[in-house]
């Protein structure tokens, strides 16, 4: 689970279209839909954090001696929540985008959506925790995967909902 926490605090989707600061007018003449737009983001976020997913669940795997079922869940479980940190960044950024920012740090570092992936983060992996931990003895194995793919589906729908909303919407 700390492999999990590392890799999804740190995805650039949350940011991905206030990012574009002034000039997010260009987007709104392009000719691609916003379906297009928000997959593209979303695939650039989990490809950010697919290298340092498969370094960690391979060395975990390796030092720990793991069987293929465990190594699976090292690389599943910490990929299903980036992807939900990926899609909750790119629904909080369509929520609470900003274009008036001054320098790049500003937008990153101080922005609302910033701060409430951190903390959606923080508490995904406290119920993770505990599901885990109070798991009964020899399920937890499957319950990760369970979780895992429950994290998915909860990504996919909320992904679903956001492609029926208008991006780049000067004001």
């Amino acid at each position: 689970l700390m492999a999990s926490a590392l890799c999804a605090i740190a995805v650039p989707a949350t940011v991905s279209i206030s990012i574009e600061g002034k000039n997010a007018w260009i987007m709104c003449t392009a000719p691609v839909s916003s379906t297009l737009t928000l997959l593209s983001k979303l695939l650039f976020s989990i490809l950010f954090c697919l290298p340092p997913l498969l370094l960690t669940a391979l060395l975990l795997a390796v030092h720990l001696q793991l069987s293929l079922w465990l190594a699976l869940v090292c690389f599943f479980l910490p990929l299903s929540l980036c992807t939900f940190s990926s899609v909750v960044g790119l629904m909080l950024d369509v929520r609470f985008a900003r274009f008036d920012w001054d320098n790049e740090q500003q937008i990153i570092k101080s922005s609302a959506q910033s701060g409430l992936v951190a903390l959606t983060v923080f508490l995904m992996l406290a119920l993770l925790f505990f599901a885990l931990f109070f798991a009964p003895q020899g399920s937890s194995l499957w319950l990760s995967y369970g979780l895992a793919a429950i994290i998915f589906l909860s990504s996919g729908v909320i992904m679903k909902l956001l492609f029926k909303t208008a991006i780049y919407q000067i004001k």
